[in-house]
């Protein structure tokens, strides 16, 4: 291109390789430390190869059906720089100059893809890291402290982790790798499928957490959780709690619905987990009626404890359009006191205070005669209360 601005930059000395990549590699070191990149122009395995600038080239536009135009951006510039190698008889690779000049100056590494790629190490070490459950920036700032250098970013540990996942895959789509993986392992897993043959739930529970699960078997939470993939299954998780209080993830499943047949169905498959033991005493859930009904379908003699923290929050959601900040307060103190009534009659004393305090026909009243009254038996003090600690301090 005529009055084209050209510039010299720093040249790559003669030298012999034992093979294309040896030599490949070599100007692209030499590049990266003088202000560019090369990559391969063309090359004939055994015979020679040419290397250009990494901004030598120029855009192919793509055609699009319908004249749709693409807003797109290219760093090609059409750098004339270009190197020569071939092997030559004696086995060895060299090459030649073939121009030397560059259209642009020098440019800092981070700038060309081929210089932000994870050398070898590297890629291991982010294989290593994401298995051990580290996040992506997490990786980088490892990989930073290893290697102060400038080019490594985000987007190369991404590409790392999407190379290595579709290396595991190893062709299978992430279910069938997922079955193929359950095959060969001691988990308790099940599932389902639908009418058109794909898989519609899937329960899991792995070795360890059953192992706590048999020691520690006296309460349980129970909660379902919705949307939680890109298929939007429900995922429905149960925790168990320790002699030292502390909590452990006894199984999961994935179900399709919030429905009394699908809690039913993993629900079943939970129970199997206890054969030849005694089954837990109590289950705590949110009011969800559904696993409710299940609840006393597959366990009918553990008893149901709804979770207060949720009904802390609906009543706090249902009364602020209807009480001020002060009537709210005290509306939460009185029922802090219902609930923890340890009587039938102390609960009858302060259910009639709310009932006198606010009026009978107080909206807000009827919402808690209506859905929380009828299942005291599961949230007030006096009707749940008993010594799970006692129980879980002798495990099986």
């Amino acid at each position: 291109m005529e009055n084209e601005i050209l510039f010299s930059l720093p040249l790559p000395t003669s030298e012999e390789f034992d093979s294309m990549s040896d030599l490949l590699s070599y100007c692209n070191h030499f590049a990266k430390n003088n202000g560019y990149a090369v990559s391969t122009k063309y090359s004939h395995p055994e015979r020679n190869i040419g290397i250009k600038c990494d901004f030598g080239g120029v855009h192919r536009q793509v055609v699009e059906e319908q004249d749709i135009k693409r807003q797109t951006a290219s760093r090609l510039i059409n750098c004339p720089f270009l190197i020569y190698g071939r092997k030559y008889r004696d086995g060895k690779w060299r090459f030649e100059i073939k121009n030397s000049f560059h259209n642009h100056p020098p440019t800092p590494a981070i700038s060309h893809p081929v210089h932000r790629r994870l050398l070898e190490g590297q890629i291991k070490e982010v294989e290593h890291l994401t298995y051990s459950g580290c996040k992506p920036k997490n990786i980088l700032l490892s990989l930073l402290q290893k290697d102060n250098s400038d080019n490594l970013t985000s987007q190369a540990i991404y590409n790392a982790k999407q190379k290595t996942r579709l290396q595991n895959l190893n062709g299978l789509s992430p279910l069938q790798k997922l079955f193929q993986d359950l095959h060969r392992s001691d988990w308790e897993w099940d599932y389902s499928l639908g009418d058109d043959n794909s898989v519609i739930s899937l329960f899991l529970a792995h070795p360890d957490s059953i192992k706590l699960g048999r020691s520690f078997n006296k309460a349980f939470v129970v909660d379902c959780t919705y949307n939680t993939t890109k298929h939007k299954f429900n995922q429905l998780g149960v925790v168990g709690i320790t002699s030292l209080n502390t909590t452990f993830y006894l199984c999961m499943a994935f179900i399709p619905k919030e429905t009394e047949e699908w809690y039913t169905w993993a629900l079943i498959r939970m129970k199997n987990l206890f054969l030849n033991i005694e089954l837990p005493l109590s289950m705590s859930i949110d009011r969800d009626l559904a696993l409710f009904n299940s609840i006393l379908c597959v366990f009918p003699n553990s008893k149901i404890i709804i979770c207060t923290w949720h009904i802390y929050g609906n009543i706090v959601k249902n009364a602020k359009a209807k009480l001020d900040g002060e009537c709210l307060n005290v509306l939460l103190q009185m029922w802090n006191e219902l609930i923890s009534s340890k009587t039938e009659n102390e609960f009858d004393i302060n259910w009639g205070q709310i009932v006198s305090y606010f009026g009978e026909n107080h909206q807000l009243v009827l919402y808690l005669e209506n859905t929380w009254i009828p299942l005291k038996e599961h949230f007030v003090s006096f009707r749940t209360k008993y010594n799970i600690l006692e129980d879980m301090s002798r495990p099986e």
